[in-house]
């Protein structure tokens, strides 16, 4: 008997009404990082994983809850995010029109959220009803530990997510665990080993159902296919209060949190062989999370030499 898949990462498609007309032919399709980077690291742990990417796809709502149905995973995590720091909240309009329409089908798994939107406003995210566990920050221990618990009792235990409880009445009351580290320099290549290209779906050869913007391929369509995106580092060394590119690299849930606080706050890291505690775990010297030096290993589906350090053109 074939074992159950842990983990179904979704890329919701928000497209048709982010961009209307221009998702057709000029709006970017970019391959989902943070799903390829979570899938790889729980994949390197022995769970199960396995990506829908919907936007790249192009899937309607009723074609993504029956992919999702037959894939039968024991957790679905919604992957809301993208390469502009605005994009994870965007990426809500599908996401919560799939989440939806996976509660309304039924007999489903949890439905989990992580993302740049998800980890500012967690409390808001997690008060809509078709959303069961959240993960707060970069969310890759937090994810480990879920999937090797029994998703149900255990969420109390969880550092680093947010679930919800029964109130007084019996009603869902958002709660937000304690907070879990985000991964440490010296575990990148273990934690957070690389991509998982392999799972990216394609029409005739890898990448073929990714496009760049229109800018980056010299205004010329011919250019912009197939297309990846890659990171070399992890978050940003600088804290300008308009910015909230560092929301996932962070590890703390506190309210009134912006990115000028991580150049101020030493972060902090997860006890070794297990998650985080902001108790015993070791204070990180200020800024290394958002200076990691080329953690993320270069994938060999990229031809050498591709000009663009974040952009790299096939």
């Amino acid at each position: 008997m074939a074992r159950q898949l842990d983990v179904l990462f979704i890329n919701p498609d928000s497209s048709a009404k982010a961009y209307q007309g221009l998702a057709q032919v000029y709006s970017a399709v970019e391959p989902p990082t943070w799903s390829l980077l979570l899938a790889e690291s729980c994949r390197a742990k022995g769970f199960g994983v396995a990506i829908l990417d919907c936007d790249a796809e192009k899937l309607t709502l009723d074609q993504a809850v029956s992919r999702i149905a037959e894939a039968a995973p024991r957790l679905i995590v919604m992957v809301v995010y993208g390469q502009n720091p605005n994009s994870g909240t965007t990426s809500m309009i599908g996401g919560l029109a799939l989440a939806r329409a996976v509660k309304a089908d039924g007999g489903h798994a949890p439905v989990c959220c992580v993302g740049s939107h998800v980890s500012a406003l967690p409390l808001e995210v997690l008060g809509h009803d078709c959303i069961d566990i959240v993960l707060l920050n970069e969310g890759v221990y937090a994810l480990h530990q879920l999937l090797a618990g029994n998703l149900g009792s255990d969420l109390a235990t969880t550092k680093g997510i947010g679930h919800k409880t029964r109130g007084p009445a019996g009603h869902p009351l958002p709660t937000l665990n304690p907070p879990q580290g985000i991964v440490p320099q010296q575990r990148m290549d273990i934690d957070l080993p690389g991509y998982a290209w392999d799972l990216l779906p394609y029409r005739e050869k890898p990448l073929d159902l990714y496009r760049a913007h229109f800018w980056h391929a010299g205004f010329d369509h011919g250019q912009r296919t197939p297309f990846a995106a890659i990171y070399t580092s992890l978050g940003c060394s600088f804290g300008c209060d308009f910015c909230m590119i560092n929301i996932i690299n962070r590890s703390d849930n506190a309210d009134g949190i912006d990115a000028s606080a991580f150049a101020r706050h030493a972060l902090l890291e997860p006890t070794m062989g297990g998650p985080g505690n902001a108790k015993t775990g070791q204070a990180r010297r200020p800024h290394v999370a958002h200076q990691r030096r080329d953690v993320l290993p270069q994938p060999e589906i990229l031809r050498p030499g591709a000009a663009g350090s974040h952009r790299p053109r096939l």
